[in-house]
């Protein structure tokens, strides 16, 4: 009973203790706050789009795991002559990033761009230095090109003008390098998913690469077999694997052949140099048969280049080119594309 009171007068010291701690606690939490790790706040994906099927593919496989990119031309347009519609306008407006061939293949898009100031935000892979590009004369003959485009803001009226063929992502050697430009401007405008881009680009190169030491075995034996086309838009892939377009039903720009165009292809289908006749699916069947008439030539359908008839994403491009190679080894009497 005589300790009562010293019990009493200690009370009011704890309680003073007690109170400083939590006077204190807001700073203590705050200074251990500082050294806990930070979870990042996932970004949002990247508004891409692509102007042909192809080059979508080329795209979504550099963006896999991050986000889809859009494609402009659906299955089966003609990339040389198309009239926007408005959800197509809204599509260009509302992308951080265009991809394109470039004015060669799609001059109808320039205007659409300039109205919508997306010059900036637009890359025309036809003009990325070191792309290998054939030149012609607008029906896009096998003439070998300048091996590097200029630079990438080339005057697209001077490449016109020079009749550069546009359907320069049948070289699976510019789908390489295109990969890694691709990756290089999504990092750009994303840095948060950079690491992914650069990553995804090294492995599609990877398996892009395999797919070619495939075809190449596949389609050496072939190399300087004579080929007629329906449409003469395969130069690209049939010069990288050392087979020769001896002539083309339509031109580049589409145009029924006439009467006198028919006779030389007839001519040249019975001369002994040629091997078959490769008809574009989805274009006119009837125009090579009646080229094939009377020579016994076989005639082999092609994928469509623009690949209107594959299902688009990540694995189109490389379907695209395995029906190519599969479609010129049956030509030369071979099978399909060894697995």
């Amino acid at each position: 009973m005589i300790r009562a009171p010293a019990a009493r007068r200690r009370r009011p010291a704890l309680h003073r203790l007690g109170g400083a701690f939590l006077q204190a606690f807001p700073a203590i939490f705050l200074g251990a706050a500082l050294w806990l790790p930070v979870r990042s706040v996932p970004a949002e994906p990247l508004d891409v789009a692509a102007d042909i099927a192809p080059v979508n593919s080329l795209v979504a496989q550099v963006m896999e795991g991050t986000g889809t990119p859009k494609l402009l031309l659906k299955a089966g347009s003609d990339p040389h002559h198309v009239q926007l519609r408005p959800s197509q306008i809204r599509l260009l407006r509302d992308a951080r990033l265009i991809f394109r061939v470039g004015p060669e293949l799609t001059p109808w898009l320039d205007e659409a761009l300039a109205r919508l100031g997306a010059g900036e935000k637009t890359v025309a892979l036809l003009h990325v230095p070191g792309t290998r590009l054939l030149q012609g004369d607008g029906a896009h003959s096998r003439a070998p090109a300048h091996a590097l485009a200029q630079h990438a803001g080339e005057d697209s009226a001077g490449s016109r003008a020079a009749g550069t063929d546009p359907h320069a992502w049948l070289d699976p050697r510019n789908g390489a390098l295109w990969l890694g430009v691709i990756a290089h401007e999504l990092a750009a405008r994303d840095p948060a998913h950079a690491g992914a881009y650069h990553a995804n680009a090294i492995r599609a190169k990877a398996r892009l690469a395999a797919l070619e030491t495939r075809m190449t075995a596949r389609l050496a034996p072939l190399r300087g077999m004579g080929v007629i086309v329906s449409h003469d838009g395969y130069a690209y892939f049939a010069t990288h694997f050392g087979i020769r377009i001896l002539g083309a039903i339509e031109t580049g720009s589409g145009a029924p052949p006439g009467a006198a165009r028919i006779r030389k292809l007839r001519r040249l289908a019975g001369s002994g140099d040629v091997a078959c006749i490769l008809a574009e699916q989805g274009r006119n069947p009837a125009r090579a048969r009646v080229v094939a008439e009377g020579s016994g030539l076989p005639v082999i359908t092609l994928p469509d280049p623009a690949a209107g008839s594959l299902p688009t994403g990540p694995r189109l491009y490389a379907a695209l080119l395995e029906g190519l190679a599969d479609a010129f080894a049956r030509c030369g009497g071979k099978d399909g594309l060894a697995e």
